[in-house]
């Protein structure tokens, strides 16, 4: 199971609703480039190379929650 902080789950959601760094940094009232910098920490830190991959294994993840 991940290991995420609120802020990094906050963030995948917002990924999730397919908004882009520009509209989350717009939201998070942060820079693009620290949205651009956490995004990819968070993929670094998830062993994924792109969002989509991110975004599936969030959904995996939450899917399985709800299972168990």
């Amino acid at each position: 199971m991940l290991a995420l902080t609120d802020s990094e789950t906050s963030l995948v959601g917002l990924m999730a609703e397919g908004l882009t760094n520009r509209e989350i940094s717009a939201r998070r009232n942060r820079s693009v480039e620290t949205v651009n910098s956490q995004a990819k920490s968070l993929l670094s830190k998830t062993d994924r190379i792109n969002r989509t991959q991110l975004i599936r294994l969030a959904s995996s993840i939450g899917a399985a929650l709800i299972e168990s």
